[in-house]
C-alpha cells in the first residue's frame, strides 16, 4: 500500500463524514490504480495492492454501516447515509467486476494453482470455478443487502405516506366543518 494510504482503524477521526470521504478519496485512488493496471496490462504488483485497497474500501463500508445501525439519527439523515453507503457499495460491485475483468487467463493454469498450497488466488492469476462461485456468492450476497436497505427505506416512505394522507383526510374533515 502506499504509505498516504491509512487504515479507517487508525484515524484519530471517528466521525461518520470524514470515514466517508475517506473512502470517497480511496476510491479515487483505487480507480487510479486500476487505470494504471490497464495500462501496464495488470501488473501482478500493481494487481496486489489493488485488491489490498478493495478490501480495505469493504472494511470500510461495513464500518460505515455499524456506524448508522448503533447510533440513532433522524430518519432523514438515517436515509441519506444509506443513500451514501449503498452508492459506496455500488462503487465496490464495480471495482470488484474491473478486477476480474483485468485478470489474464494465461498468467497461470488451474491445475497449477490446485498443488500450489496457496489459500486462494490473488490477482492476475486464473480463477478456478469455485473461486468464481464464491465471488459471485459474495457479490450477491452485497446486492442482497443493498436491496434490503431500499426496502426499508421505501417501507419508511411508505409509513410517511400513509400518516400524511391521515393528515390530509383530518384537514378536510375540519376544512368540510367550516
Amino acid at each position: 500500500c502506499n504509505s498516504n494510504v491509512h487504515s479507517m482503524a487508525y484515524r484519530t477521526q471517528d466521525s461518520w463524514s470524514s470515514d466517508y470521504d475517506y473512502l470517497i478519496d480511496l476510491g479515487h485512488q483505487i480507480q487510479s490504480k486500476i487505470k494504471e493496471s490497464d495500462q501496464r496490462g495488470g501488473a501482478s504488483q500493481l494487481s496486489r495492492e489493488i485488491s489490498q485497497l478493495i478490501r480495505e474500501y469493504e472494511r470500510g463500508i461495513q464500518s460505515l454501516r455499524q456506524h448508522i445501525k448503533q447510533r440513532s439519527f433522524s430518519e432523514r439523515e438515517h436515509s441519506r447515509r444509506q443513500k451514501k453507503i449503498d452508492e459506496l457499495s455500488e462503487r465496490l460491485m464495480e471495482f470488484k467486476r474491473s478486477q476480474v475483468l483485468n485478470r489474464n487467463p494465461f498468467d497461470d493454469d488451474i491445475e497449477s494453482h490446485s498443488h500450489s498450497g496457496r489459500t486462494g488466488p490473488g490477482l492476475g492469476q486464473r480463477l478456478t470455478v469455485d473461486d468464481i462461485k464464491t465471488q459471485q456468492q459474495q457479490i450477491i450476497a452485497e446486492q442482497d443487502r443493498g436491496l434490503d436497505a431500499i426496502s426499508d427505506a421505501l417501507r419508511r416512505q411508505q409509513r410517511i405516506g400513509f400518516a400524511i394522507q391521515d393528515e390530509v383526510v383530518e384537514h378536510n374533515v375540519l376544512i368540510d366543518d367550516i
